[in-house]
């Protein structure tokens, strides 16, 4: 009998301990976030789920952090993306970098909502600003690709540079000297089946022809063209006549940019650490992203903190001896202190200087800031030459930006918009490829060929093939 009464009387003990615990859990964030984190640690995810919950129901944001990762992996609960896109928004929005970077790989890859790359662009740039390394190193891939965010090599290197100081990666930057010298293309094999596919892809000769495109640069990537082996993998990357395969995208990439093909290393970096195709792997996405600068002429011991004292000083003799790189470069340098009114003035009169000499980029940023309004009066016209002198150059931000004026501007025009977004795109920018298909939704099919008309004739007046 004594026994009985012991049993329930510690039954009852019991259960009122773990009713006050439960209680205690419910109405104290900090307490109820300290257990979250301990189960999440210790890999209790079952018993952690609901004291997870608890916590971030009172707003915790780590537990809404832990709670995301939870839905999102699977862990002690069936995955749900739409359940972890709403943990790591709710995290993200308290200024938790950890779920910023989380949240805007979800509008990265479509996970719970719909593919985002500016809202992705956004979510990094904000952790980024609280140097979280991961989402540093995904930002300056964003700026390098153009995804979500305007291509600009400045930004993609600043952001670089910041992502390697915090060690994203947990390695070590790699010496120049322990990369393989790129191996070149001394010969045309398959020039003439890939000229095939892009005119296809673009429209050039024959209405667009996605399936057509696909048969001539496989024939050509084959052959080993590296041109046609990455605009392959952008095919099997946006789902061009096929459905989207990140795994093909990643096989014909790699190809490319073991030939050391710029666009196509970045994009398989972007790829290595986002995880598509492939387990995320970002020292292996570092390593990629080291080949760009080691392969195509960065100033890679500068990049990574070995800088000389006379840097500043030969760049100014080189702009002053005429150099359109270094006038641009020195610009850049200067309008950075935007605070400081004589180096603005040095830096747009440098910046003319580089686009006078037809150097693209500085004719795109001239037009960007005419456009905007920034540093010099708005002039929409005048911004507009500049942005065609460079996308006559083939440089792709710039056909991107003048797709974008067409569609939105004041003087819209949905055939020029077309046709300068279909150069872009067909130059592996993704948001190029994304906003055409868009407007092609609301274009009859005659606008579309006349606009596919004036496209060929655009890729002709070119002066980079």
């Amino acid at each position: 009998m004594k026994k009985k009464i012991f049993s329930t009387l510690l039954g009852i003990t019991l259960s009122l301990f773990g009713t006050a615990t439960a209680q205690t859990l419910k109405r104290n964030p900090s307490f109820a976030a300290t257990h979250c984190q301990e189960k999440f640690q210790t890999g209790h995810f079952e018993q952690g789920i609901q004291v997870c919950q608890n916590a971030a129901e009172l707003g915790h944001a780590q537990a809404q952090n832990y709670l995301g990762l939870m839905h999102f992996k699977g862990l002690g609960v069936v995955p749900n993306n739409h359940q972890a896109l709403h943990w790591f928004k709710q995290a993200a929005q308290q200024n938790l970098a950890e779920a910023q970077y989380h949240l805007g790989r979800m509008y990265t890859l479509g996970l719970g909502t719909n593919e985002d790359p500016k809202q992705a662009a956004i979510w990094y740039a904000k952790a980024a600003a609280q140097e979280h390394g991961p989402a540093q190193f995904l930002l300056s891939l964003s700026y390098l690709l153009g995804l979500g965010v305007p291509k600009d090599e400045t930004q993609a290197l600043h952001w670089y540079q910041q992502a390697t100081q915090a060690k994203f990666a947990g390695t070590q930057v790699i010496s120049a000297a322990e990369f393989k010298a790129p191996i070149t293309q001394t010969t045309q094999v398959g020039e003439t089946d890939f000229q095939q596919g892009i005119a296809a892809l673009l429209g050039l000769t024959q209405p667009q022809n996605d399936s057509q495109a696909l048969h001539w640069l496989t024939k050509s990537a084959n052959l080993g063209h590296i041109e046609a082996q990455f605009q392959l993998a952008l095919i099997y990357k946006l789902g061009l006549g096929v459905a989207v395969d990140d795994s093909m995208a990643m096989i014909w990439f790699r190809k490319a940019a073991e030939n050391a093909h710029r666009d196509a290393q970045a994009y398989l970096a972007w790829m290595h650490a986002q995880g598509l195709g492939t387990p995320q792997d970002l020292p292996l996405a570092n390593q990629w992203f080291q080949k760009i600068l080691v392969e195509h002429n960065h100033n890679y011991e500068q990049l990574n903190g070995k800088t000389n004292g006379n840097d500043s000083t030969a760049l100014v003799a080189q702009a002053t001896q005429g150099d359109p790189h270094a006038q641009y470069q020195l610009a850049l340098q200067l309008l950075q202190n935007s605070k400081d009114a004589t180096n603005i003035q040095q830096g747009l009169h440098w910046l003319n200087k580089a686009a006078a000499q037809a150097y693209a980029q500085a004719q795109y940023q001239l037009g960007e800031f005419l456009l905007q309004g920034q540093y010099l009066e708005s002039d929409v016209q005048l911004g507009v030459q500049w942005l065609t002198k460079a996308a006559t150059q083939a440089y792709a931000p710039a056909q991107y930006k003048l797709g974008l004026y067409y569609y939105q501007g004041p003087a819209q025009n949905l055939i020029k918009a077309y046709a300068w977004l279909n150069l872009a795109a067909a130059q592996g920018l993704h948001s190029a490829h994304i906003l055409r298909q868009s407007i092609s939704r609301t274009m009859q099919r005659s606008e579309i060929q006349q606009a596919q008309a004036l496209s060929k004739e655009l890729k002709q007046q070119t002066l980079v093939p």
